[in-house]
């Protein structure tokens, strides 16, 4: 069997037009997204990190969720998320407690505060997300949503 010869990198303008360069591109609108967001919550003394969260518990019907479903929601490891809940205990938004099945699990609910905050948050978020993607057609925009959505569902498979 011949030996496998030494792959040649791409000539720049292959890379450049390589669907490999769109892992890239959508890390770049996300980090700059979240600084527009980061911006608008300077005001509150938060950040699209302790939004997340909040909107995640304001948006469910449960009650509380435990820390966990919590992080699994928002594909964070459990301890950034222990790390962003601190700080949000620490400002009265929320508040745990042992779960009742699972004494070792925590139950995270907002507090009245939070919920109102929560609410606060999620009307900045829609505005900023409307200035941002008003560039967009509804067709671009339908588009853009199915592509990022089964993408996002590869992702858990790959």
């Amino acid at each position: 069997m011949p030996p496998i010869p030494p792959s040649q990198p791409p000539d720049s303008s292959a890379v450049e037009q390589s669907p490999a360069r769109l892992g890239r591109l959508v890390g770049a609108v996300y980090r700059r997204w979240r600084k527009a967001v980061d911006q608008s919550f300077r005001e509150l003394g938060l950040t699209d990190a302790s939004r997340a969260p909040l909107v995640a518990l304001y948006e469910s019907s449960a009650p509380s969720m435990r820390q966990g479903e919590l992080a699994e929601y928002l594909a964070l490891d459990k301890s950034s998320l222990v790390r962003v809940l601190s700080q949000l205990r620490e400002m009265g938004l929320v508040e745990w407690e042992a779960d009742e099945s699972d004494r070792r699990a925590k139950s995270i609910r907002l507090t009245t505060k939070g919920r109102a905050m929560a609410k606060r948050m999620l009307g900045k978020s829609l505005e900023i997300e409307a200035q941002i993607l008003q560039a967009l057609s509804p067709e671009e925009l339908h588009t853009t949503r199915a592509a990022l959505e089964k993408i996002a569902r590869r992702l858990t498979e790959v």
